[in-house]
This record gives C-alpha cells, sequence and structure tokens, in this order.
C-alpha cells in the first residue's frame, strides 16, 4: 500500500516547490513596484521648482526631468494666463483652456474646496471641466466633477452666467453634495499634474505662449 503513496511524493514535491516560487515572484515583483515608486517620489522631492521666466511651451517641456513637473505645468498655466489678458480667452486655443481650466479647478478645490470653484471667477470654466478632465485621462475624477455641476441644479445651458446665478442662491442640498464631493475628490484626485503635462505634451503645437496673429 506504501508504493502509491511514495509515487505521488515527486509531483507534491514538485507543485511545493513550483508554489514557493511563484509566491517569490509575487513578493519580488511587489518589492520592486514599491521601491521604484518610492524613488519616484524622492526624485520629485529632490528636484527644484521652476520660477516662470517667460520660457516657451517647448523650453519648459525640455526642462521635465530637471524641475518638478508641477513647477512646469504651473508656469505653462502662467504664461497662458498672461496671454489670455493679452488677446482675451476668446482667442485661446481648446487645448490652452483645458489647461487652464483644470489649473483653475485644481487650485480653487484645493484652497476652498468645489464650492469655491463655482463661486470664484474660475466658475467661468464649469461648462467645461468635465470632458477637460476627461481630454487628460482622468475619468474618475471628471465623473466626480460632474455630481459637483449637477449640484448646481441649473436648468438650461450650463453658462458662466448660469452658474454664477446659482451660486447666489441660497441651496442646502447645493451646499452639502459639495462639501462631499470635495471629500472625495480629496480622496481620489491625488495631483492632476502627470496627466496634465502629459497632455500638454502631446498637444505643445496647440499651447504656446505667444500670441497667434
Amino acid at each position: 500500500m506504501a508504493e502509491p503513496f511514495k509515487n505521488l511524493q515527486l509531483p507534491m514535491r514538485k507543485w511545493i516547490f513550483l508554489s514557493v516560487l511563484f509566491l517569490s515572484a509575487i513578493l519580488i515583483v511587489e518589492f520592486l513596484s514599491r521601491f521604484g515608486s518610492r524613488q519616484r517620489e524622492k526624485t520629485m522631492s529632490e528636484l527644484k521648482w521652476l520660477d516662470y521666466s517667460g520660457q516657451s511651451t517647448g523650453e519648459l517641456i525640455s526642462l521635465e526631468g530637471k524641475y518638478r513637473t508641477d513647477s512646469l505645468v504651473v508656469a505653462i498655466d502662467q504664461a497662458l494666463n498672461q496671454k489670455s489678458a493679452r488677446i482675451g480667452e476668446g482667442s485661446l486655443t481648446t487645448e490652452e483652456r483645458i489647461v487652464l481650466a483644470i489649473e483653475a479647478l485644481e487650485a480653487e478645490v484645493n484652497n476652498g474646496g468645489c464650492d469655491q470653484f463655482f463661486f470664484n471667477s474660475s466658475g467661468a470654466y464649469a461648462p467645461i471641466i468635465v470632458q477637460a478632465l476627461r481630454s487628460i485621462g482622468r475619468e474618475d475624477v471628471a465623473a466626480l466633477t460632474d455630481e459637483a455641476v449637477g449640484a448646481l441644479e441649473i436648468r438650461g445651458p450650463l453658462t458662466a452666467d448660469a452658474v454664477d446665478a446659482a451660486m447666489q442662491l441660497e441651496n442646502v442640498y447645493r451646499d452639502n453634495k459639495l462639501s462631499d464631493c470635495t471629500s472625495r475628490y480629496f480622496q481620489i484626485a491625488g495631483d492632476l499634474a502627470p496627466a496634465l503635462f502629459a497632455f500638454i505634451k502631446a498637444n505643445s503645437g496647440k499651447i504656446d505662449r505667444d500670441d497667434r496673429k
């Protein structure tokens, strides 16, 4: 009776060996993933912050890896705001307005919540902000922002004037919903700069500090 069990020893040992090998591989991959993530975080924290001094979009993109990505995005945002002041926002490209809209959202929400984004002049970007977030591949934040826009309970076209009018009204539901959206934003949004910078690089020909004639 012992002979059949003896014949099972080799397959069983092979199975145990393969199981241990498989688990070891998983642990190694997990370690390398966490190590790489920590190294990227460390590298980002060690990079310098760039103070914008008139560089073109191409020049700012070329500084990737030398300065913090978020500082490069802020610099491009500053350049586009200066351009908008010179020639009017209506003269900006769709891609340029996407950059301004996302930077406005991130700045306002981080400073005072979703309510502040809609209440301040940044509310003018409400009509395009959801699609702007989708354009940079942040569907998660886009869906959340869409909920926030819905909380305004605007009947009719979503325009800057409609947003402003809605924010002047007393609305407990809106206030509670925007507060909830703000809390969830901090949980899921993280730093939008990497995705936005990738969008800027992919559309650099349509994003420029210089005025177009």
